[in-house]
C-alpha cells in the first residue's frame, strides 16, 4: 500500500501525458482524502506536494488547449476539468476562456499575408465571421447561465459583451487603416458585401 502511495505522482504524470485528465483528477482527489486522514505522515505530505505541482501543470496544459483550434466538445471537456479542479471562480473561468480563445484568434489573424490590402481585408473579414461566431457559440453553450438575472447582477453577463465590443473595435480599426489602400471599386463592393454577410452571421448569435 505504501508503494502504491508513492507511485501516485508518477501515475498522475502518466495520465497527464496521455491526456487522461479525469483519471489524473481522481488521483488529486484521492491524495487530498489521504492527507485529511493522515495529516502528520511526512511521506504523504511529500506525495501531496508533488501531486499539487502536477495539478498546476495540468491547469496550464488545459488552458493552453483553449489557445488552439478546438471545437465545442473539447471546450466543454476542458472547462469541465477546470471546474472540477476548483482553481477558478465561474467569472474567472469565463474570462480565461475568452482570453485563451482571443489569443488563438489573434494568432490566426497574424498569419494573414499583408502585401495585398484587398486580399488581407477579405480574409480578415472571413476569419472574424467564422471564428467570432464559433467562439460566441462555444461560450454560450458552456456558460449557459450567462444571461440570467443573477449573472448580470454579479457582472458575469457583461464579460462576453465587453469582449465582443473589443473585438469589433479592433476589426474596425484595422479596416479603417487598410481600406484607403484599396482603390478598385469592384473590390470595395466585394468587401462591403463580405462585411454585411459577417454582420448577418454574427446577428444569428445575438451580436447585432
Amino acid at each position: 500500500q505504501l508503494l502504491e502511495l508513492l507511485e501516485i505522482p508518477q501515475l498522475m504524470e502518466t495520465c497527464m501525458r496521455n491526456h487522461y485528465y479525469d483519471e489524473a483528477l481522481d488521483l488529486v482527489e484521492y491524495s487530498h482524502v489521504l492527507q485529511r486522514k493522515h495529516p502528520d505522515v511526512q511521506v504523504l505530505q511529500g506525495v501531496v506536494e508533488e501531486v499539487q505541482r502536477s495539478s498546476r501543470q495540468m491547469r496550464t496544459m488545459l488552458l493552453h488547449t483553449l489557445r488552439t483550434s478546438v471545437q465545442l466538445p473539447t471546450c466543454l471537456q476542458v472547462i469541465g476539468h477546470l471546474r472540477r479542479m476548483k482553481a477558478f471562480s465561474e467569472a474567472e473561468l469565463r474570462m480565461h476562456f475568452l482570453q485563451c480563445r482571443n489569443a488563438w484568434l489573434q494568432g490566426v489573424v497574424h498569419e494573414i499575408p499583408t502585401p495585398n490590402p484587398y486580399s488581407f481585408l477579405s480574409k480578415l473579414t472571413d476569419i472574424y465571421r467564422v471564428h467570432l461566431f464559433d467562439i460566441v457559440t462555444q461560450y454560450r453553450a458552456i456558460f449557459t447561465n450567462d444571461t440570467t438575472e443573477t449573472s448580470r447582477s454579479t457582472g458575469d453577463g457583461v464579460i462576453l459583451f465587453d469582449w465582443i465590443v473589443e473585438r469589433v473595435h479592433a476589426y474596425l480599426e484595422i479596416v479603417s487603416q487598410t481600406l484607403p489602400l484599396v482603390n478598385d471599386g469592384s473590390f470595395l463592393a466585394n468587401l462591403l458585401e463580405q462585411c454585411m454577410y459577417c454582420a448577418m452571421s454574427l446577428g444569428r448569435v445575438g451580436v447585432d
